[in-house]
């Protein structure tokens, strides 16, 4: 019963300190009669200081801080990785009209997790020291030629007991000759690379597999369109679409063929009021194979995947949520393979100091429930960060699965302290 106690006590004070980070900053700004200035939404994205070398500016620019995107970092991401689309700054034009980056445009992060503290499946608390847990490099630019940018990425991870093996994230190749049309060739997760506001795919926390955003996420091949429409005093109105296929499978033996992927469908859409509140939708259909070798390009399995998301910016307080359906079934006999429901609601706030960022408070919650076995999860993330500079971040977060119950027995919970830091170069 003491555990029990000083379990909820500890609980208690992390949301009493949450609380007073999000609640003080907003009165302290009424009081000064400072101006409210439109707020940051987390984005996927890393930041990536290649860009920050070649345009001269500062890290905030694009971020309120990494790896946070701001209104321009959207926008910057949308124009291909340009400032402007008609003007090439910080690129040197060649007489063949070949563009070519006036430095090269790589970059890094390292992360450090000197604290991982762990108690999962009913054994023992478990503690790591990753002196070292990860390394990201960036080659990414907008100048390759007018109109056109590319982003790749380079990871190495410290897991599974295999070392640093490096691989590749996002790969992509992106033609953009308006802000109605971009044309993005690439592989990864459709939604991390065409959604610029990213209330659907992972946010600035450690936490991934517990995430009900986690359900939509799905590395593939892909080829798509997207861009916004916006007139003054309306909102804007941003599309994607994209076609799918060749994602990898659940084993060797059933990994897809080049070329044989069965295909699926992307669409997304999200409308925005430039006021600080945006709502979308997203829709995913179409088949895969994960029990052959599909060397008839057949697709068994149909999948079925649909969500709705919204977001909320105010003064600094940022509140984001979404509803989440997914659904997978063998086409022949209509047998369902999975079907999962998920959904989120997280608030966070950004506290600045010399009009750059410093403290980060966030709080979410997280229901998944598996319908094939009845079970329900609910997860609760608490994260603070701390920027002593804007290429540094410092975090520390708390984990708690709340719930797991299958047919009303109730499971194991898992609960985690994660400390991290973060330098980008």
């Amino acid at each position: 019963m003491k555990k029990v106690n000083v379990h909820v006590r500890l609980l208690g004070v992390v949301a009493m300190l949450l609380a007073a980070l999000w609640v003080i900053p907003p009165i302290v700004h009424r009081i000064k009669g400072l101006c409210p200035v439109r707020p940051n939404g987390i984005g996927q994205a890393e930041a990536v200081p290649a860009y920050a070398r070649k345009y001269g500016i500062s890290c905030s620019q694009c971020h309120s801080a990494f790896p946070l995107l701001n209104d321009y970092g959207r926008e910057f991401k949308n124009n291909g990785y340009v400032r402007e689309r008609a003007k090439e700054a910080g690129a040197k034009i060649e007489a063949s009209d070949m563009f070519l980056p006036s430095t090269f445009p790589w970059g890094g992060l390292v992360k450090a997790r000197p604290l991982d503290r762990q108690k999962s499946g009913g054994k023992p608390r478990q503690a790591q020291n990753r002196a070292l847990h990860e390394i990201e490099l960036f080659v990414a630019d907008g100048s390759i030629a007018k109109g056109f940018s590319y982003f790749m990425e380079i990871e190495a991870e410290d897991d599974h007991g295999t070392g640093f093996e490096p691989e590749f994230g996002d790969l992509s190749v992106g033609y953009h000759p308006s802000p109605y049309l971009n044309v993005v060739a690439g592989y990864g997760d459709f939604l991390h690379r065409m959604d610029s506001y990213q209330t659907l795919a992972h946010s600035g926390f450690t936490r991934r597999a517990s995430d009900a955003r986690e359900l939509l996420m799905l590395n593939q091949q892909f080829l798509s369109l997207g861009g916004e429409l916006s007139k003054e005093g309306l909102g804007a109105l941003g599309y994607a679409a994209a076609l799918g296929g060749g994602m990898g499978a659940a084993t060797a033996g059933t990994t897809a063929q080049e070329g044989y992927g069965p295909p699926n469908y992307n669409f997304r859409l999200v409308a925005d009021t430039l006021k600080g509140i945006a709502v979308g939708g997203f829709l995913r259909t179409g088949k895969e194979d994960l029990t052959s070798k599909n060397l008839s390009g057949v697709g068994i399995n149909k999948m079925s995947d649909s969500a709705v998301d919204v977001l909320v910016e105010l003064m600094g307080l940022g509140v984001r949520g979404a509803l989440v359906n997914t659904k997978n079934e063998t086409i022949a006999t209509s047998a369902l393979n999975s079907k999962n429901t998920g959904n989120y609601l997280e608030a966070f706030y950004t506290v600045k100091k010399d009009e750059r960022p410093w403290i980060v408070p966030l709080a979410r919650f997280d229901r998944t429930k598996n319908k094939i076995t009845n079970n329900t999860k609910d997860h609760l993330v608490a994260n603070l960060s701390y920027y002593p500079m804007e290429n540094v971040r410092g975090l520390l977060e708390y984990y708690d699965e709340l719930a797991d119950k299958t047919a009303g027995i109730k499971g194991t919970k898992d609960t985690r302290w994660t400390m991290q830091f973060e330098v980008g170069f």
